[in-house]
């Protein structure tokens, strides 16, 4: 048997690589790959940079906002009810995953997904979370349970939740750069083999297979809240348009005020532009999202419930040493 999986951070809410494997596969059951590829294939044909966009249940693992917006929407079309309903009735009937999973492992973070994103919880999910956050052997993290449970009080429908976590790419750019305060040490397993790593403060960290850290965790971590919305990156040396958040505009990232008002889009009612020039500027990145998701939506959402295989397969973050 190897040695347990890796932690980092203080280990709260998706800061353990076991709640990496679970994610994934509800990424696969959620059939959130096919909607990356419905969605993604027509923007990458009119801009054939736009390659960061990446699609998940749980919020830091989208890139751009528009892309969490799709996903709560879409979990809010019924996808999150139908898993929820089938994780339900497996508890229910005391039934294994066949991956071994533990159910209720599986359900803290099914709803961990939907808070980030802004989703409506099931009321089922929302009254069965209480109970299964009190067991360890649901979460065995006492500050991913105590993460959750705060979140259950502090959430706002509608409104993405930050659990506030330093991600794995995070720590590893921060020891990397020797702005850790504490010292950083991690065990991966599987294809790098075992690989230690160790920094302090001020110090060169190293890896036994001579990678520098922070290039190696930042590859197969999840990007940073700057990559998904919660501040505005600039897109530009990627050679993609920006991506700003929901509450300014989708043009410039101007907040509204009393002198700057922001109208939103005619069709779907959601992204603001201070002007029919930001609207424009903005028009090949948002028409996709605009258009075409709830046609997508509403595929997939028929596929999941009859139980159609995912299309696209594991890529990225999701490829999970074996």
């Amino acid at each position: 048997m190897g040695p347990p999986f890796p932690t980092w951070g203080e280990g709260g809410i998706l800061q353990w690589f076991e709640d990496h494997t679970v994610l994934m596969n509800l990424d696969d059951e959620a059939n959130v790959r096919d909607l990356m590829s419905r969605l993604h294939t027509p923007l990458l044909q009119q801009e054939p940079k736009a390659e960061t966009n990446r699609y998940s249940v749980y919020r830091e693992y989208c890139y751009g906002e528009e892309r969490s917006e799709i996903m709560r929407r879409y979990l809010d079309s019924g996808v999150l009810k139908l898993l929820t309903d089938k994780y339900l009735e497996m508890l229910k009937k005391g039934e294994q995953h066949p991956k071994g999973f533990r159910i209720g492992h599986i359900l803290v973070l099914l709803a961990a997904g939907a808070l980030s994103h802004g989703a409506t919880l099931p009321v089922e999910l929302e009254n069965a979370l209480p109970k299964l956050l009190k067991d360890p052997n649901v979460h065995p993290k006492p500050l991913a349970r105590k993460q959750m449970q705060k979140a259950l009080q502090e959430y706002v429908q509608g409104t993405p939740y930050d659990f506030g976590n330093e991600t794995m790419s995070e720590a590893g750019i921060k020891a990397s750069m020797g702005l850790r305060k504490t010292k950083l040490k991690t065990t991966f397993v599987g294809v790098f083999e075992q690989v230690t790593i160790v920094s302090f403060e001020g110090e060169t960290p190293n890896i036994g297979i001579g990678n520098e850290v922070g290039s190696l965790i930042a590859s197969i971590g999840p990007p940073e809240n700057t990559g998904i919305g919660y501040a505005s990156w600039d897109f530009k040396a990627a050679g993609i348009p920006n991506c700003w958040r929901y509450d300014v505009c989708g043009g410039c990232g101007k907040k509204g005020s009393a002198t700057v008002v922001l109208s939103s889009c005619g069709r779907c009612k959601e992204r603001k532009y201070c002007s029919k020039e930001c609207q424009k500027k903005n028009f090949k990145m948002h028409k996709m999202v605009c258009s075409r998701s709830e046609e997508v939506m509403a595929e997939l959402k028929g596929c999941l419930k009859e139980g159609a295989p995912v299309i696209m397969p594991p890529v990225g973050v999701y490829a999970v040493p074996q």
